[in-house]
């Protein structure tokens, strides 16, 4: 019987949904029942016709879940023959990818639902330019890159991000007041 039962197996669609799951109202045998069908491709019927010993060992192989993952950043990783580079620094980043990553860190509730686009914006193929086009990029790491590879990149991107955010403030009222400044100049010509 196929299972995800590491994180190294488990892609970010996989544990965005299971982390959906873990957030509802359920009861606990619903919800693990809810996340068996994720990382077994399972429907509930089948679920419900196994021997209880095949499905104990499934919820035994679950407990990765509940161990945090412990790993470093890598800063250059490879998915179907396209190498990736994290742009983790602040300052290092264009006024799009700014502007895009604060809207998608705005609602701290949201961030996890929210990590594949923040990814999408901060993680390019090596060699390529930001050009506002993460979407398609998100939806690629959804289903492609695995958990082992994204802890360490949110959590070291997300801790720099929140540094740096009362440097980021000033900067985006200063661009507010630029831009304010240029409309002004703008409509007297």
């Amino acid at each position: 019987m196929d299972m995800i039962n590491t994180w190294e197996k488990l892609t970010l669609g996989k544990w965005q949904e299971i982390h959906a799951i873990t957030n509802t109202d359920a009861d606990n045998l619903d919800k693990t029942l809810e996340i068996l069908k994720v990382l077994t491709s399972y429907d509930e019927a089948t679920l419900l016709q196994l021997d209880l010993k095949v499905f104990n060992n499934l919820v035994k192989q679950m407990e990765f879940l509940q161990t945090p993952y412990v790993g470093k950043m890598k800063e250059v990783f490879t998915i179907n023959g396209v190498e990736y580079k994290v742009n983790w620094r602040a300052e290092d980043k264009t006024t799009g990818q700014f502007i895009d990553i604060t809207r998608l860190t705005e609602k701290k509730e949201l961030i996890n639902d929210n990590i594949h686009n923040i990814l999408g914006v901060i993680c390019l193929p090596e060699g390529q330019e930001y050009q506002g086009d993460y979407g398609s990029r998100a939806e690629f790491f959804q289903k492609h890159l695995t958990m082992d590879y994204v802890f360490p990149i949110s959590n070291f991107f997300l801790k720099v991000w929140e540094n740096s955010m009362p440097r980021s403030e000033e900067h985006t009222s200063e661009l507010q007041s630029q831009s304010t400044i240029s409309y002004a100049v703008f409509c007297l010509k």
